[in-house]
């Protein structure tokens, strides 16, 4: 059976190692949270995930991420510039996955919120991106 972790992975590292989205976002990319004390990020999450089986074996592995660009800012420009790029890079493109050959990666819908900080009122976390499905199927060993 395939490991879909190396699907997160990828998806990640691949985010990582684009330079206008890290000078954007230059306190990185990282999975569910980031580090204490980023004001300029991307944090990628599942939102969904579906597993097709197929005789004794998965046929192919279908997850929605939430990719998000967030900064600490009362407008937000940065961050939509971020989720712009974020859009370039994976609405109907495809990245390498060790282990499994990628079938599709669509946006499925767009994400803009405010949040207001918890420690201090005033502080405003701007948040833009979307939730992209990412379909693999996994190559046999």
């Amino acid at each position: 059976m395939s490991d879909g972790t190396a699907i997160d992975r990828a998806l990640v590292e691949y985010l990582q190692g684009d330079t206008a989205l890290a000078v954007l976002m230059p306190d990185g990319v990282w999975w569910d949270i980031a580090r204490q004390g980023a004001t300029a990020f991307v944090v990628v999450s599942i939102a969904d995930s579906h597993d097709e089986d197929e005789l004794q074996d998965r046929a192919y592995e279908q997850v929605t991420y939430q990719v998000q660009a967030v900064e600490r800012s009362t407008k937000g420009d940065r961050a939509a510039s971020a989720a712009a790029r974020i859009d370039l890079l994976l609405a109907g493109q495809s990245f390498p996955v060790d282990g499994f050959v990628l079938l599709k990666v669509a946006r499925d819908g767009r994400i803009r919120m405010v949040e207001v900080d918890d420690v201090d009122r005033a502080v405003r976390w701007q948040h833009r991106g979307g939730r992209y499905t990412v379909q693999a199927q996994a190559v046999p060993s």
